[in-house]
């Protein structure tokens, strides 16, 4: 993940930095692992595909949809969402920064007033350090902090509110800090004909090894959107990182 922020910074000149373009980007890094990820020490077996809008983007439902059905038994699931906001910060002609400037407190309120499972996704690069962050922060941290201007106006300090996005992500994967309400379930399932439907939408299924996680139909059936991960194969030299696994530097 942090290789395609990195690529996207690099990429500034030609729009690749931007709000869609990186999260298409991390996206398309994850799909390097395969469409089934195996964590043995955790004994859990997911399977994924991931789904892009095709139409108008974005939303009340933010940038990214998590919709992960876990199988508590062969016969038995539950199904929960988690929803991400994603921003980028904006850098000054000679490099140096100017804060998160598209952060709106309106959007966050609209995406709390819908669901808890809730974050904001911060995209930025260091490049004197060559650091790479893709920090996620809960979206009341973030409105909160907005409110003492500790978000547009102070550069990097929202990053010590946050933990790694591969982390955040890792748990929805395996059915933690999701949404369970049926209703907001339902939303995710309904998209097909909303005019509210985030970019992304990632289906998942997790269950125990004894288990054989499967997806759900629903987003198979979206019309306003199409597949585009979740069929490599997976990278055998490389195998996936348990949630908050460290990622190589990208410089």
């Amino acid at each position: 993940m942090n290789m395609a922020v990195a690529r996207s910074y690099n990429a500034m000149h030609i729009g690749g930095w931007s709000e869609n373009f990186i999260t298409t980007s991390v996206l398309e890094s994850l799909d390097t692992r395969g469409e089934e990820i195996v964590w043995d020490d955790l004994q859990q077996r997911i399977v994924w595909e991931g789904y892009k809008l095709t139409g108008t983007a974005e939303t009340e439902y933010g940038d990214i949809a998590v919709l992960v059905r876990v199988w508590l038994t062969s016969d038995v699931f539950v199904d929960g969402v988690a929803f991400y906001e994603a921003k980028r910060q904006y850098f000054n002609a000679d490099g140096s920064i100017k804060g998160f400037l598209s952060v709106k407190s309106e959007q966050l309120a609209r995406l709390r007033e819908v669901t808890h499972a809730s974050n904001v996704i911060f995209y930025d690069v260091d490049q004197g350090k060559s650091q790479v962050h893709i920090g996620c922060v809960p979206n009341i941290f973030v409105d909160e902090l907005m409110r003492q201007k500790l978000v547009k106006e102070a550069g990097r300090i929202i990053h010590r509110y946050g933990k790694p996005f591969v982390y955040s992500l890792g748990e929805n994967l395996r059915g933690f800090s999701v949404d369970f309400s049926q209703k907001v379930v339902e939303d995710v399932k309904g998209f097909a004909n909303s005019t509210d439907a985030p970019l992304v939408i990632i289906n998942a299924a997790v269950g125990k090894m004894n288990l054989e996680p499967k997806l759900s139909e629903h987003c198979s059936l979206l019309k306003n959107y199409e597949k585009v991960w979740g069929a490599s194969p997976a990278v055998a030299e490389d195998p996936a990182p348990p949630p908050g696994g460290n990622e190589p530097s990208p410089f």
